[in-house]
């Protein structure tokens, strides 16, 4: 037992460090059709609504709205701790749900004045986890690891909702695009909001 724990415990890491190499070598040296790189790059910087100059959303918060992410910088700053009724309650005021033709293939964003977004179609449980994802960066401070501490934040309190997140992001990717474009924009994707990479 000792001696097969010993193998696994030297086995586990190489394996690791080889899948990731070889990840990052097939996606970066497949080619991806003219279409669907097009796609990915609407997906990374491009999104309908920060863009749409449509009065149908509002371009910054009230001062209602505006109130109530200061209380919660201020609890947050003296380390006061916040329940998550209360982050339940800001993201129904501060989140807004929106189409997907509005949100591309992006789950949310903040954009506009700093107003959230997330997109309706979502299941759920997904739907929490990417408003909850999308309210932290509005009470984030730093550049450093936004997209990793924003999933975290959310992944600690709707840990199904990241699963279903995951799941849900990957099926809509494969029904879009080949396998090496898949790969190539999940590798990217992964990179971004667990290891906090920002780059292709």
């Amino acid at each position: 037992m000792k001696e097969r724990l010993k193998k696994a415990l030297i086995w586990f890491p190489i394996l690791i460090v080889v899948g990731i190499a070889g990840l990052e070598l097939y996606t970066r040296n497949c080619n991806c059709t003219v279409q669907e790189v097009a796609n990915i790059q609407e997906l990374n910087f491009t999104i309908p609504i920060c863009e749409n100059d449509s009065e149908t959303y509002p371009f910054s918060y009230n001062f209602e709205q505006q109130q109530v992410i200061d209380e919660i910088m201020e609890k947050r700053n003296a380390g006061e701790s916040i329940s998550k009724e209360e982050y339940r309650s800001a993201m129904e005021l501060l989140v807004y749900e929106a189409p997907p033709e509005l949100l591309g293939i992006a789950n949310g964003v903040v954009c506009r004045g700093r107003v959230a977004f997330v997109r309706n179609s979502l299941p759920e449980q997904a739907k929490r986890f990417v408003a909850r994802h999308e309210l932290e960066h509005l009470f984030q401070t730093t550049h450093e690891d936004q997209e990793v501490k924003a999933n975290i934040a959310a992944g600690k309190e709707y840990p199904i909702g990241l699963i279903s997140t995951i799941v849900s992001s990957l099926r809509e990717a494969k029904s879009k695009l080949s396998w090496c474009c898949f790969l190539k924009n999940s590798w990217f994707a992964f990179k971004l909001y667990f290891l906090g990479i920002d780059g292709a």
